[in-house]
């Protein structure tokens, strides 16, 4: 471990405010006086050590977060697109061998939703719940390049990339996958 992240694992959200509250102190900003700065920081004391705190992802991901190249791993909000990318279509191939994907795949493209398929399931909860588990088959994130995508964009997003996978998978085009659907 070198020695910046050493230091930086030892920084905990206490430690940084501790460190930031005694800069202040010494300097406050021109034009206030240490007394405001005192009250401030035992006002917003909680909400600030809160803003410091690391993501729960970023904090456990060594502990259980899918890695890179598994299935489930979610790109990082601020990971270029080529990253994402790259992340998104090896998800998407390595789903399409799992045997529960294409049920999730399935409600993701609207499949069944005529009424004729008895085996898909019947309502609308059952259904959602399938496109939950499609979209973290892909691990498709809520933000991907930096903004916030919807539920719907997300689900465009999944469907774009395991067509994608579908197209250039050798074995799965050559098996019957083509352009996107099952035959």
């Amino acid at each position: 471990m070198t020695a910046q992240a050493t230091e930086q694992a030892a920084l905990t959200p206490a430690r940084l405010l501790q460190a930031i509250a005694e800069r202040l102190r010494t300097a406050p900003p021109a034009g206030v006086d240490a007394a405001y700065v005192e009250g401030f920081l035992a006002r917003n004391r909680e909400r600030l050590l809160k803003e410091l705190e690391p993501s729960l992802y970023n904090r456990y991901r060594h502990r259980g977060a899918p890695e890179r190249g598994r299935r489930g791993y979610k790109p990082p909000a601020d990971a270029c697109p080529e990253d994402s990318a790259r992340a998104l279509l090896q998800n998407a191939r390595t789903a399409l061998e799992d045997p529960a994907f294409a049920w999730a795949w399935r409600a993701a493209t609207g499949g069944g939703s005529s009424g004729d398929d008895e085996d898909f399931g019947e309502g609308e909860e059952e259904r959602a719940e399938q496109q939950d588990a499609f979209l973290d088959m892909v691990g498709v994130p809520e933000v991907l390049c930096g903004r916030r995508l919807s539920g719907r964009q997300q689900l465009h997003v999944g469907l774009w990339f395991t067509d994608l996978a579908m197209l250039t998978h050798p074995e799965m085009h050559a098996g019957g996958w083509s352009g996107g659907e099952m035959y």
